[in-house]
């Protein structure tokens, strides 16, 4: 494939420029670039450097020598050393397909990339498909035909953007999901500001709760999860709990029902059930009989997990309450009558510690929440901690449609 007719003039333009370059770095000028204050741009020798103080800039060019007075220049740029290196080997370099090659190697090793674009120019003039050459100014080879990458990305609908070929609905994507992250740091700072209001700014109190009380964008959900786990007050917490419930999100859902398990604050924990009972109660549910509830290692969770499953009375976790009703936990019995202290882990045997050294032991302990969630659900009857009555009752009289008697087991 033959370069186009306006690919021919370009390269030949190019041509010219690095001709007459090499005649100016041949007459030994000394290229430096005045940036001048109304946007123009000289290059050439400075005459005057040693000049204290400044007034005028005495400036040799290819057309002859000018003066600008010292406010006329805005910038002066002197060369890089690659830039220098450039300058004093590109006349001696033999205007040859070789020595293009040689000299666009060269640049690219030193970051010269508007000079090694135009060596790659150069080349086609001597090898049209020169593959190398074609790659680095940015062609593509399509159906045996070169064609610049990116008017080629055009024609296939891509747009380039953030240093990408993206389609239309990528980017549209990106935008929307960087337009998110916006909004979310704006709710950072206005759950702040109002948190601010409510606790410290007497005169901006009602103002503040008249605020958060109006929160009803789903994208407020992080910065308002954040703010109600970090959050000493509780009556404050309690309304961030209540912003969570409105939200009704995942997020807050999540947050709703750890903090149900882990806080020790019983009036929070009612608080998150109260949320979670108007959006997520199977989900609250599922959450309580997993080992973040009553398969917890912790006795205190398992509890608080029961008093969370009587709140969002579920049928369907009776089994899991039945096998919760005594579970096992690891303590550390200490010597000569020392207090016993839980310890949390896997189950382990246990045994009388007469060693005189401090002994993990492993005891059966009754859960009395995980027994009123049962009573709460059934009512009628109790068989108090005794598992296999519960579960042959559970199978004789009261077994509700689709509850799997295995789970558990």
């Amino acid at each position: 494939m033959y370069p186009t007719h306006f690919a021919r003039r370009s390269i030949l333009a190019v041509g010219l420029c690095a001709f007459l370059l090499s005649i100016a770095i041949s007459a030994g000028l000394r290229a430096e670039t005045f940036v001048l204050s109304n946007g123009g741009r000289v290059v050439g020798e400075l005459l005057n450097p040693d000049e204290t103080p400044r007034t005028k800039y005495v400036v040799r060019t290819m057309l002859g020598t000018v003066t600008l007075v010292e406010n006329q220049v805005r910038l002066v740029r002197s060369k890089s050393e690659a830039e220098k290196w450039y300058e004093r080997w590109v006349a001696k370099m033999p205007d040859t397909l070789e020595g293009n090659v040689t000299m666009a190697e060269a640049c690219r090793e030193r970051g010269l990339t508007a000079q090694r674009r135009i060596h790659l120019e150069n080349i086609l003039r001597f090898d049209p498909d020169h593959e190398p050459a074609r790659l680095g100014l940015g062609y593509t080879s399509i159906d045996d035909k070169w064609v610049l990458t990116e008017s080629w990305k055009r024609s296939q609908g891509l747009i380039r953007h953030l240093g990408e070929w993206r389609t239309r609905q990528e980017v549209e994507v990106i935008d929307a999901y960087d337009h998110r992250e916006d909004r979310e740091k704006e709710w950072w700072r206005r759950v702040k500001m109002w948190r601010t209001w409510v606790l410290k700014g007497r005169d901006r109190q009602a103002k503040g709760l008249q605020n958060i009380g109006l929160i009803d964008d789903p994208l407020a959900s992080r910065a308002i999860v954040d703010t109600m786990e970090k959050e000493k007050n509780l009556e404050f917490k309690k309304i961030l709990i209540q912003t969570l419930g409105r939200l009704q999100t995942g997020e807050a859902a999540g947050a709703l029902i750890s903090t149900s398990l882990e806080h020790p604050s019983e009036a929070v924990r009612d608080a998150c059930h109260d949320e979670l009972k108007k959006f997520a109660r199977h989900m609250a549910a599922g959450a309580y009989v997993s080992k973040a509830g009553l398969q917890n290692s912790d006795n205190k969770v398992v509890n608080r997990a029961a008093v969370g499953l009587a709140r969002m009375n579920d049928p369907q976790t009776i089994p899991e309450l039945i096998d919760a009703l005594t579970t096992k936990h690891k303590y550390i019995l200490k010597p000569a009558g020392g207090q016993i202290n839980p310890v949390f882990g896997a189950n382990g045997g246990g045994g009388l510690n007469m060693s005189g050294k401090p002994k993990i032991v492993t005891r059966d302990v009754a859960n009395p929440k995980v027994r009123d969630a049962l009573l709460v659900m059934i009512g009628g009857v109790d068989f108090e901690y005794n598992k296999p009555l519960w579960k042959r009752w559970l199978v004789n009289e009261y077994t509700p449609r689709n509850v799997n008697l295995r789970r558990g087991e």
